[in-house]
């Protein structure tokens, strides 16, 4: 038994094929495409926001808002920047506390002893005298 089949048919129908695989292929790449484009964006934006926040609070804006409420690994690194600034206000509000307070020790020693010195400008303390006296023995010692 011989069968024959024109050679046309078979080159029509394997164009066919390659066309269509052609199309599905094209297709398909625009689909990857465009699904990795929206993976980009969901990564990235976040990531960018990040940045400009940090930037924002290298700058000393304590108070810029972080608005990431993600509950992956950035949304973690977001919480923990917050977390992080969130102390460092702490921290720099006890600091200034304690500057204020020591200014104002500070200015009342520098009053107590203006105060002290009205009232009692060349008497010799005490102790001064005593160092004073040491401070001679000790010379006379040295020199002698």
């Amino acid at each position: 038994i011989a069968l024959v089949i024109p050679m046309d048919k078979v080159e029509a129908q394997a164009n066919a094929i390659a066309k269509n695989s052609m199309m599905v292929s094209v297709v398909a790449i625009l689909i990857l495409l465009a699904i990795l484009f929206v993976l980009a964006g969901v990564i990235s934006k976040p990531i960018l926001k990040t940045a400009g926040y940090t930037n924002k609070v290298s700058e000393g804006d304590l108070d810029a808002p972080l608005e990431i409420n993600q509950k992956d690994e950035i949304g973690s690194m977001a919480d923990s920047l917050r977390a992080m600034v969130g102390e460092l206000k702490k921290t720099i509000l006890k600091a200034e506390d304690e500057t204020r307070k020591a200014e104002e020790e500070s200015e009342k020693a520098r009053e107590a002893t203006a105060e002290a010195e009205k009232q009692e400008p060349r008497r010799i303390w005490p102790a001064q005298k005593v160092c004073s006296m040491q401070q001679t023995g000790l010379n006379r010692f040295l020199s002698g």
